[in-house]
């Protein structure tokens, strides 16, 4: 994924945040979870940056949203007993994977809301860009 492609989803994410009334972090990443722009809104507490950029981690690594991904791990003992220790691993809403031509390409994530609020907030800036 492009910076310039970071960089829209970024902008976009902050205005529905602001939308929202909430303050966010916000952090777009690569395919692997490493991040390529960041944002952290006025008013957005310092733990937001690292539960965002887990849940981008988490999208982009499991090339799924983390609400899938939790539903998932919820649902199997073994996955519940294991998957939680893994660093950087997140079941939080608001994780969501970036695809192109079928593929996985970076992930969005959003932190600061309830988890329907950084979902919402992800979703909308995906749909501002259309299809990659």
């Amino acid at each position: 994924m492009s910076y310039e492609t970071a960089r829209r989803l970024l902008e976009a994410a902050v205005g529905a945040a602001r939308e929202a009334g909430m303050p966010a972090t916000i952090v777009v990443s690569d395919v692997a979870g490493e991040p390529i722009a960041i944002a952290r809104t006025d008013g957005a507490g310092l733990l937001t940056m690292k539960v965002a950029a887990d849940k981008a981690w988490t999208a982009a690594n499991a090339g799924a949203s983390t609400e899938q991904v939790h539903t998932f791990v919820t649902s199997d003992p073994a996955a519940l007993a294991s998957m939680p220790a893994v660093p950087r691993f997140s079941l939080v809403g608001g994780g969501l994977p970036i695809t192109a031509g079928g593929r996985v390409i970076g992930a969005i994530g959003v932190s600061g809301g309830t988890s329907a609020q950084d979902v919402a907030v992800a979703r909308a800036a995906l749909d501002s860009l259309g299809e990659l």
